[in-house]
């Protein structure tokens, strides 16, 4: 086994942690916002609204297949897991962060809904890769408790999120302001957590430097 400080601290699990939070800051808002702001900001009746709600989740349904996949058969074919695991989601969120700023540009709903729903989509990739990540890092005795800590911190963001996103709109001059600022501060967040992926998700790196610590 190896001490939890130094799984706790490993760079690659820490980066996985750092991208993932954020990505499921989108996720939370999609929960939770996504409907009021297709309603409230975008002008869309409650029906129209309801039956709206769906397409993030079939998108990221796709890109979370689809992300998976190209991952896995990047591995297959002998990519290391720095870029088939690190550098691919990683840069999947960096992208979903650069779409969403894009949401303040324009004043068409139709365009802010396809922001929204591409750029949360996109960064959602990074799911795939962190039970990937963790596993291949932890002993397999330890496994299963580090993968339920890491998913705790990732899920902090579902708890942070709504809140933070109801305290933008309520302070914004109008409604669909304040909406707009909260998702780009989501674009933010996920540009922040896709660079720290990129730069610290080494799996092969660390892998040896923890072994080097096991007694």
């Amino acid at each position: 086994p190896v001490p939890y400080r130094h799984l706790l601290t490993c760079p690659s699990i820490v980066a996985v942690c750092c991208a993932g939070f954020a990505s499921y800051w989108g996720l939370a808002l999609g929960l939770t916002w996504f409907t009021s702001y297709l309603v409230d900001g975008l002008g869309y009746s409650q029906t129209v609204g309801g039956n709206l709600s769906v397409l993030p989740w079939l998108f990221g349904m796709v890109v979370v297949l689809v992300g998976g996949w190209i991952s896995q058969s990047l591995k297959a074919r002998g990519v290391s897991s720095r870029v088939s695991r690190g550098v691919f989601a990683s840069a999947a969120v960096v992208l979903g962060g650069c779409i969403l700023p894009l949401i303040g540009l324009t004043d068409v709903p139709v365009l802010k809904l396809a922001i929204l729903i591409v750029g949360t989509a996109i960064g959602s990739t990074i799911y795939v890769v962190v039970p990937m990540v963790v596993s291949e890092l932890t002993p397999q005795p330890q496994r299963a408790a580090m993968l339920a800590i890491v998913t705790s911190i990732v899920t902090l963001g579902g708890v942070i999120a709504p809140l933070a996103m109801g305290a933008v709109v309520q302070s914004a001059a109008t409604r669909l302001a304040g909406y707009d600022l909260g998702f780009t501060l989501l674009g933010a967040l996920l540009l922040a957590g896709g660079v720290i992926g990129l730069l610290f998700i080494r799996p092969e790196t660390d892998r040896k430097r923890l072994a080097s610590l096991v007694p």
